[in-house]
């Protein structure tokens, strides 16, 4: 396994004029209340656009443990069997090298903390994709297309990937971060987008500019009940599908939310 400070570089031909991330988390596989019909439809969204690619920030099977809150009478799966749906739905991505990046949650770090076993990277060495994968942070950077300001140079954008805390805490270490324009995460399963800004001083040049990047926090795949309801977490729209453009003729990017509800 690669370490989590080792970036991933991902390079796209100077003829690509833009990608789509389509952000996925929380998944929750295992789960009663997991709604895999949804998720097939996120997934034949994303195979059917050739601009399509993927990240995963975690907590895609639900994994309950003896020892851990989940209560393991409510599983639909075995964790062996959560694993194996999971790499049967995710192979075609995998296949056609749509995966740009994947994290494991803290639902999967149960199995490293009992017996130092991933099921996250397991899944993505069966699916060819271990060097794309990181156990708590994956930095990636992808460059695409020709920087019309310098037309020897890619368009070149640095993405985060962590499963995320409390909204505070995330707050807090997202602004500890340099250089990125995008943090991706989950684990609240309450989506939202934040903007957050930097002063910088430009040593080189003598002068002062902001950067700024954005935080999105993904929703989860599940219906509301269990232990959702529980922990009064709030119930989520089916309108709440991330994807990010990059686009590979400017230094730009645009995040938008798409909506499943009419293939319901």
């Amino acid at each position: 396994m690669l370490d989590d400070l080792q970036p991933i570089i991902i390079k796209f031909p100077s003829s690509c004029r833009y990608i789509h991330i389509y952000a996925i988390s929380d998944l929750h596989i295992g789960a009663k209340e997991c709604n895999i019909k949804k998720f097939k439809l996120w997934l034949d969204m994303v195979i059917n656009d050739p601009a399509g690619y993927v990240v995963i920030c975690g907590d895609m099977i639900n994994n309950g443990l003896k020892d851990s809150k989940t209560n393991v009478y409510e599983e639909v799966l075995r964790p062996r069997d959560q694993c194996d749906l999971l790499i049967k739905l995710l192979k075609p991505l995998a296949d056609a090298g749509r995966i740009l990046g994947w994290i494991g949650g803290n639902h999967e770090y149960r199995s490293v903390r009992e017996s130092d076993d991933d099921p996250a990277y397991n899944c993505a060495r069966t699916l060819g994709v271990s060097d794309r994968y990181r156990q708590n942070f994956a930095g990636i950077k992808i460059s695409l297309g020709t920087d019309p300001r310098k037309r020897t140079r890619q368009c070149t954008y640095v993405i985060g990937l962590i499963h995320g805390a409390s909204r505070i805490k995330h707050m807090k270490f997202c602004n500890s971060l340099e250089g990125f324009d995008i943090v991706y995460s989950g684990h609240v399963h309450d989506p939202y987008l934040e903007i957050g800004t930097k002063l910088i001083f430009d040593t080189h040049n003598n002068a002062m500019y902001t950067k700024s990047h954005k935080r999105i926090v993904l929703p989860a795949f599940l219906e509301p009940g269990g232990y959702a309801l529980r922990g009064e977490f709030l119930p989520q729209s089916y309108a709440d599908i991330s994807r990010t453009t990059l686009y590979g003729y400017r230094k730009a990017f645009d995040h938008t939310y798409l909506n499943l509800d009419g293939a319901l």
